[in-house]
């Protein structure tokens, strides 16, 4: 499921479609909706809570969830990794859907040019998804623990420590 997410991610980042749009000062409603239309095939309602794109100033332009248009999410390491040519994968709270996520981002390039950055692609992946798949593997009498960089746990079997930290945070 993290293989198909970073790829379906790469794949939205070398759309055609989405290249041009990111590259185009003067990009319109209509273009916009034909991007929204290719999303829809990517199983929004059971996969993804969302796709988007940003621009290289990390505002989203477009957005399959329209809470996510106009936002700045310069300050999220996906986008800044992205932005320096580095596809990137994070687990995170969304500021704005206050829900948690699994993202994935990956640059998108120029049309014409495969080494000049033009914006942003990203997935968001619902996290009952990891969940289920790692559930599916689970052999008895064993726990699954999934933390984050800091070591906040982010999917277990005992909810009692769901996002509690292993130990002192530092900063």
């Amino acid at each position: 499921i993290l293989r198909q997410s970073r790829d379906i991610t790469k794949a939205l980042s070398n759309d055609s479609l989405v290249r041009a749009y990111v590259t185009n000062e003067k990009s319109t409603q209509s273009q916009s909706e034909a991007i929204l239309d290719e999303f829809s095939g990517y199983n929004l309602s059971n996969m993804y809570s969302s796709l988007y794109v940003l621009d290289l100033k990390g505002k989203t332009v477009i957005s399959t969830d329209p809470r996510f248009l106009g936002q700045d999410y310069s300050f999220r390491d996906y986008f800044i990794s992205a932005v320096k040519g580095e596809p990137f994968t994070t687990v995170a709270i969304g500021v704005t859907s206050n829900e948690l996520g699994y993202y994935f981002s990956h640059p998108i390039y120029e049309p014409k040019d495969d080494t000049k950055i033009a914006g942003v692609a990203v997935v968001k992946l619902k996290p009952e998804n990891i969940e289920a798949a790692l559930l599916n593997h689970l052999t008895t009498g064993y726990d699954i623990y999934l933390f984050d960089k800091h070591g906040i746990i982010i999917l277990l079997c005992d909810s009692d420590k769901y996002l509690k930290n292993l130990g002192p945070l530092s900063y």
